[in-house]
């Protein structure tokens, strides 16, 4: 037995590109304005192990958030061209890239010996195993109101992994975890832990595409009748182009939402592809007169009133994709049927009226895709039980320094589609009108610019708007390499829109405007194995009332050898929850995190990681969040009696 060798380096400075990535792509993609689901353990997944490029396809290479559509073509042009890599070297050959973005790209692919010969390795005469288990253990220094009493178990949180990878074909594991408060082993959690998942994928085996048995996520088209997510937004809606069409992928992460308990599978016959899935889940919700009042995704059972409401609503779903798959074009019709067992029951609040409800609900769409040689187009219109959906995308290259993305979307403001997840401002995929120009060049290389604009209208009422609205929307970055150890970012954004006056009966509206200004200089001081990363943050909201706030954050990581430190401290001040800010932070094993300051006070962590040897990794996170201007934390049963929250995190991983 072999041990796959398609993941990163053993070596702790290595990872360095891996962390830089994340960092971007999470701290980037958090607006703060919008409770924008993305799956951050899906993104690990996509950026931790290298991908084959004799074997790589378009929406792989889309996951990767690096690569530009012109530059995905050119990759996979010049392997149908030239034939199959014989090395990562290779990729200096295709023109579209440059000397940035080859070393941005070259640490998350790999040519595998068998590939280059075209063999596949299901078929060959060894097998490539590789397994990891890891468990995390989170232990809170300061007790909360719900533990004095109300929380039916320990404050602790733990959760085990293991994942297992048989060559490139086979990928199975299980996921168990208890968030802090709910018991372990007692009530109705029979195998210990409150959430318990499994999963079993099986890839390119004969015309099997994909197959997923157990927890699976999955996306038609381009979301308006199905998709599970929206990781992308509007900094990266260039990069996400290909992130589309029809994907199936394993659940693996701890999250207790947003996903499928089933099978599904993708059926490839020469260029037509056949996708299915069956799915019955059970859904947190409460119930009252046998209907179902609301639904709930926190995924907390920690009180015995959560219990009450655990799994109450049954979830029956089938799904139907028949896709056509040219060189240069592609069609797809989507269906989609889902059951309650029990019927949603209609909102009171207006801004809720054309919200969801009865028991049985379905989706149609049709979408499509034309690549022609400078200009890409993507689009997909979808009817449900109620109103319509409308996405269309139009991406231009002139030449491989400008990228150009014109994105149309309506959202009619009845349109039911309870899996809908599309671009665009809401969560929800209804009640909005709106244009999206993003523009990208690298014409000044060292210097690279993204500038993105956005005209919104919303015709029915919204969250905190009681009456039509418009809003404006637009940010700007500008990255520039000093040296090849040096980086300079610097981010800014503006948002104008309405919202109700809170005091006013008469839902009165006023301008509500929002700008946010984020640097950051980043230096290596020793060949990658000490780096230094400084980061200033302005927000400035314009309403009845000014607002701000500011944070400074410093932060060095020390890596030698088998062993590596994270120091990183954070000082924050801003006048209210409106002027928020947030503040990115590494945590154990490239499970980053961003959290959200209002306040004034400081956070301080210190992470450390080491290699105990091939199979063996340990990892320790501490972390300190003082307030000077309260002496509480937080509300409800997570209010806190004093101005300072400590926790320490320790996690360890086997590979065999």
């Amino acid at each position: 037995m072999l041990i796959s060798v398609n993941c990163l380096s053993q070596s702790l400075s290595e990872n360095v590109e891996l962390e830089s990535q994340l960092e971007s792509l999470i701290f980037t993609n958090n607006s703060g304005d919008n409770d924008i689901e993305y799956s951050v353990d899906d993104l690990v997944d996509n950026l931790k192990y290298k991908v084959d490029l004799n074997i790589v396809d378009a929406q792989v290479l889309t996951e990767l958030f690096i690569l530009s559509p012109a530059q995905i073509q050119a990759i996979l042009e010049y392997r149908k061209r030239v034939g199959r890599f014989k090395s990562v070297y290779e990729l200096q050959f295709v023109y579209a890239l440059d000397r940035e973005t080859l070393a941005k790209l070259t640490p998350f692919v790999y040519v595998d010996e068998l590939s280059t010969m075209g063999v596949n390795k299901w078929l060959g005469d060894k097998l490539f195993f590789s397994h990891e288990l890891s468990s995390r253990l989170s232990i809170p220094f300061y007790k909360r109101v719900g533990d004095k009493s109300q929380f039916l178990g320990p404050a602790v949180y733990n959760n085990i992994r293991y994942k297992g990878k048989l060559n490139e074909n086979i990928e199975f594991g299980f996921v168990g975890e208890k968030d802090s408060g709910e018991p372990l082993f007692a009530l109705n959690n029979k195998w210990g832990y409150d959430h318990c998942s499994y999963y079993l994928m099986l890839k390119n085996i004969n015309n099997i595409k994909v197959a997923c048995f157990g927890l699976f996520r999955a996306e038609f088209g381009l979301g308006l009748v199905l998709g599970m997510a929206r990781f992308g937004g509007k900094w990266n809606a260039i990069q996400s182009f290909f992130k589309s069409g029809s994907s199936l992928t394993k659940h693996g992460s701890v999250s207790e939402t947003n996903y499928f308990r089933g099978l599904a599978s993708i059926y490839k016959i020469k260029k037509f592809e056949l996708t299915s899935l069956f799915s019955h889940v059970a859904i947190d919700g409460s119930i009252k007169d046998n209907q179902v009042r609301s639904l709930s995704k926190t995924g907390l059972h920690r009180i015995s009133k959560d219990f009450v409401t655990k799994h109450n609503v049954k979830l029956l779903t089938l799904g139907q994709r028949i896709s056509y798959l040219a060189d240069y074009f592609s069609l797809g019709f989507n269906g989609i049927y889902y059951q309650f067992n029990r019927p949603l029951s209609a909102s009171n609040l207006k801004s809720k009226i054309w919200d969801i409800q009865g028991n049985n609900f379905y989706n149609l769409s049709f979408d499509y895709s034309l690549y022609l040689s400078k200009l890409m187009f993507k689009g997909e219109i979808a009817k449900g039980k109620k109103g319509i959906a409308l996405l269309n995308k139009i991406y231009y290259s002139p030449n491989f320094n400008w990228d150009l993305l014109l994105i149309y979307r309506f959202y009619s403001y009845d349109y039911w589609g309870y899996f809908a997840s599309a671009f665009g401002n809401q969560t929800s995929v209804k009640n909005e009108n709106g244009w999206y120009l993003n523009i990208q060049t690298s014409q000044l290389s060292p210097l690279l610019i993204n500038l993105y604009l956005d005209f919104c209208s919303y015709p029915w009422q919204r969250y905190r708007v009681s009456s039509s609205s418009k809003s404006f929307d637009t940010g700007f970055t500008l990255d520039y390499s000093i040296h090849q150890d040096q980086k300079l970012s610097f981010k800014a954004s503006y948002k104008s829109s309405i919202r109700d006056i809170s005091e006013s009966k008469s839902k009165k509206q006023e301008p509500f405007k929002r700008y946010k200004i984020h640097l950051d200089y980043t230096i290596d001081l020793l060949n990658k194995k000490l780096i230094s990363k400084t980061m200033c943050d302005y927000i400035g909201v314009n309403s009845s009332i000014r607002e701000g706030g500011y944070a400074f954050t410093q932060r060095l990581t020390y890596t030698y050898f088998f062993i590596g430190f994270s120091l990183q401290y954070s000082y924050f001040d801003t006048s209210s929850f409106d002027s928020r800010i947030y503040i990115y932070e590494k945590n154990l094993l490239y499970s980053p995190s961003i959290s959200s300051f209002s306040g004034c006070g400081h956070r301080c962590s210190c992470l450390m990681n080491c290699k105990i040897n091939k199979s063996l990794s340990l990892y320790f996170k501490y972390g300190m969040t003082c307030y000077s201007d309260r002496n509480f934390i937080g509300g409800g049963l997570d209010k806190t009696i004093g101005n300072k929250r400590s926790d320490l995190s320790i996690m360890g991983r086997f590979k065999f």
